[in-house]
């Protein structure tokens, strides 16, 4: 073993000799410099990661009071923002604040939960991106409920945001929001309070609407968002238009889901307009109908009346007014005769079914619609690529669309000119396709970047490397070299050292894509 080791001193002492002064600056500056990071490094590894412990809102009295208490803990820390914030090692912040919390310290300050905003890792990708900042900002409004309102001791905050739209005329998705208040005990809110706090929330989150928002007490009891009495009629044409453009919506998505599978989602285009009519009616109607499997109604009594009379005397007669007692106009009294008088009647009471129907037809009702389609030929360049037999089989599924919207208007009846008059059907090309490249297009130069550094970087070593070896004196030992003969300028053998390099430029030169590719899978490695 101390053979071994001597051997290994001499080697390294005869190999120190032979480098020029030049080169012993070189590796002693390397070693030194290699050291230095390594040193650095551990001290940057070993030094705790101070996060911090409240939010600014903290007091001097405050202040003062946990500074003493962590001395007392024997937990580093560090004030900043002025005196007004304290610090501490993340590793000892949860455990502190359940030391800090049992002695009721501190008594207005809320714990942060979103400082890893500040320190993102390298490398996150959009998923685990959107999950931090779905957090971050249930956590921001936490903090604002419960700073900034004096009735509201804790907030829980749960918020859904939508997902980016993938196809031009998709229309964005609107989010959603449930919140949960402790309220003080014995406290009700007003009105105008709710409606502030249905505000708040809505405003700092991007699109989302007060209808998509839900608030309870920490009793369950929903806290109802309050129209304003001046603001009816304006909420009241809100709400139509809502209503109005899901009607729209449904029937694009409906569309747009059947035509993507057939020609690609990525390849046809769907717009819908939609005439919507809000009018409220509402009927009563009493009828009257015989009983089921009759003509006539239920004999409820029935009367037979029959009169008759005979006797003797004067027979009306003569002419009309002519005597001097007689009235005129009444026939007078001319002679004597027999009399008789017979009367029959015939009294039936019958009963029907009275129904009396009180209606109230729909809040709305779609009176017209008009769908336009584009759709990409599969020749781009040339829009009569696309058949005419493929647009009267897509006119086709469309008449059926408008006809099963619009047939259920009452005494409505639309011929297939008037159909057709509400369908547009156009073969073109399609110009706002939104492509994976283009929104990932600042991260494909990023990665591109640091590809390109780390390519020159590895260029730059190996051409050091073989420099050093080509400068390096060679032993003093007789070598037998064979005769080479002199090869054309375009055929001058290259360093067997520079090979790897070379092949790596000469792909990058001629094969520009492979050598993305390839790159990608090197970073994916690292």
């Amino acid at each position: 073993m101390r053979e071994r080791i001597e051997r290994i001193r001499r080697q390294g002492i005869a190999l120190w000799q032979r480098l020029s002064r030049k080169q012993k600056v070189l590796l002693g500056a390397t070693v030194f410099f290699v050291v230095a990071s390594a040193a650095m490094s551990v001290a940057l590894v070993a030094q705790p990661e101070y996060v911090p412990l409240y939010t600014e809102n903290l007091s001097q009295e405050e202040l003062g009071q946990i500074k003493a208490q962590l001395e007392k803990m024997g937990v580093p820390y560090r004030i900043t923002a002025g005196g007004h914030s304290i610090e501490v090692p993340r590793t000892e912040r949860d455990r502190v604040l359940l030391d800090l919390a049992a002695q009721g310290l501190p008594h207005s300050a809320s714990i942060r939960y979103d400082t890893f905003l500040d320190k993102l890792p390298f490398g996150v990708t959009d998923r685990q991106f959107d999950v931090l900042e779905r957090d971050a900002i249930q956590g921001e409004i936490e903090s604002l409920l419960e700073n900034g309102v004096d009735w509201i001791q804790k907030a829980r905050v749960m918020i859904t945001l939508p997902k980016e739209r993938m196809w031009v005329g998709e229309e964005q998705q609107e989010a959603s929001a449930s919140v949960v208040l402790t309220i003080e005990p014995g406290y009700q809110p007003s009105p105008d309070r709710v409606r502030a706090l249905y505000h708040l929330v809505s405003r700092s989150v991007p699109n989302l609407p007060v209808e998509n928002i839900v608030i309870t007490d920490q009793y369950g009891r929903l806290l109802e968002y309050p129209n304003a009495p001046d603001a009816d009629s304006a909420t009241a044409a809100l709400d139509q238009e809502k209503i109005r453009q899901q009607i729209e919506k449904h029937l694009q998505s409906k569309l747009q889901s059947l035509l993507g599978t057939v020609f690609g989602h990525d390849r046809v285009v769907v717009s819908v307009v939609a005439k919507v009519n809000f009018d409220r009616v509402q009927e009563t109607r009493q009828l009257v109908e015989p009983p089921a499997g009759r003509d006539e109604g239920l004999v409820v009594s029935e009367e037979h009346v029959a009169e008759s009379a005979s006797g003797e005397g004067a027979v009306p007669g003569g002419i009309a007014g002519t005597g001097s007692t007689d009235i005129p106009s009444y026939p007078g009294v001319t002679g004597s005769g027999n009399q008789s008088y017979e009367r029959t009647e015939d009294r039936v009471n019958r009963e029907f079914n009275r129904i009396k129907q009180e209606i109230a037809r729909s809040p709305y009702a779609i009176e017209d619609v008009a769908i336009s389609v584009g759709i990409e030929p599969p020749d781009p360049a040339n829009p009569n690529s696309l058949s005419p037999e493929t647009q009267q089989q897509v006119r086709d599924m469309l008449r059926g669309v408008v006809r099963a919207v619009l047939g259920g208007t009452e005494g409505r009846q639309l011929t297939d000119a008037e159909i057709d008059s509400r369908i547009t059907v156009m073969p073109s090309p399609l110009q706002g396709k939104v492509t994976a490249e283009e929104e990932s297009g600042w991260r494909d130069v990023l990665w591109y970047g640091l590809g390109a550094a780390a390519v020159a970087a590895a260029g730059a070593a190996t051409y050091t490397i073989v420099r050093r070896r080509r400068n390096a004196p060679a032993p003093d030992v007789p070598v037998d070299l064979p005769v080479v003969r002199d090869l054309p300028a375009d055929q001058e053998p290259q360093p067997e050292e520079n090979a790897p390099f070379h092949r790596v430029e000469q792909l990058a030169r001629e094969r520009p894509e492979e050598f993305v590719k390839l790159l990608r899978a090197w970073l994916s490695e690292e």
